[in-house]
């Protein structure tokens, strides 16, 4: 069973980022942010999100 985290603001901003570098066609985008802010999280949620 996989579990659904509600994101935080900053996650979501992540996540947006994301979408528009994809749509942009950038190939290589790198994500940084310190340890403990969610990255798997958000990274997860946005591979369902665009599949």
């Amino acid at each position: 069973m996989i579990k659904i985290y509600e994101l935080r603001p900053y996650q979501t901003d992540l996540i947006n980022r994301i979408v528009d570098s994809m749509k942009k066609h950038h190939r290589v985008i790198i994500v940084q942010s310190p340890p403990r802010t969610g990255k798997t999280v958000s990274n997860g949620r946005n591979c369902t999100k665009n599949n």
